[in-house]
């Protein structure tokens, strides 16, 4: 109906769990385009075993830390072969980690076999300053037993993407191309748009190193982390 066999800066993306056989008799239209010979065609499967591991070493790799295939399995075992579910756990772990070795300890601090939603909504809270809803939400993660040096981690890789976006999109980037170049999900930059607003640069940058301190503290054995997390989340 739109003539894409004539436009040559067309990019199809189809999902489809038929085979072959089964394409060209039910839609035989759309493979007739597909098949054309004018036309540059990607088949991409999800990515399993060797594959899906070599891909997890490398994206450790490219932010500047190291993975053995053992953390690589974890990783799936904890999140499967979901490409948007690892690649942010990736993104967490590393910046948790900064350089050098990841270890299995890392993927089990970080790394929930379960996603729950409920964490994923304090974040947002937080993120869109809803500063009730926020504490509400923290008391009931502590209530249930979340452990509190999970949720910095999650509110510490928060913070981070909050500054890339404003950033990126401070010097004109827009949606799509702020996606590519911080390799956050689409969905998540369309989110943090739409709150970014709320936050001065100036406001995400102390507040970035208000966690980074209590990071510290923490692992030094100085600070009550669960006392710090209400005072943290009763500024924003």
């Amino acid at each position: 109906d739109y003539r894409l066999i004539d436009d040559h800066d067309a990019t199809v993306l189809v999902s489809e769990n038929l085979s072959e056989k089964e394409l060209r008799s039910e839609h035989s239209g759309l493979f007739r385009v597909l098949s054309a010979e004018s036309s540059t065609v990607k088949n991409i499967e999800k990515l399993e075993g060797a594959k899906l591991y070599n891909w997890i070493i490398e994206e450790f790799n490219i932010r500047g830390c190291l993975a053995t295939e053992i953390v690589a399995r974890k990783i799936v075992n904890l999140a499967g072969n979901d490409s948007w579910r690892i690649i942010n756990e990736i993104e967490k772990v590393a910046a948790y980690r900064e350089s050098g070795e990841v270890t299995i300890q890392d993927i089990d601090l970080l790394v929930n076999s379960k996603t729950d939603p409920s964490i994923f909504n304090l974040i947002d809270a937080m993120a869109a300053k809803n500063r009730s809803r926020s504490l509400e939400l923290l008391y009931q993660e502590l209530k249930l037993g979340r452990d509190p040096y999970y949720i910095l981690t999650m509110v510490l890789y928060q913070l981070r993407n909050l500054l890339m976006v404003k950033d990126m999109r401070a010097r004109g980037y827009g949606q799509v191309e702020i996606a590519k170049r911080t390799r956050i999900s689409p969905f998540v930059v369309r989110k943090i748009l739409n709150t970014i607003d709320l936050f001065s640069q100036e406001e995400l940058t102390r507040n970035y190193n208000q966690i980074l301190n209590l990071d510290v503290g923490f692992k030094k054995g100085t600070l009550n982390l669960e006392d710090s997390l209400y005072i943290l989340f009763a500024a924003f």
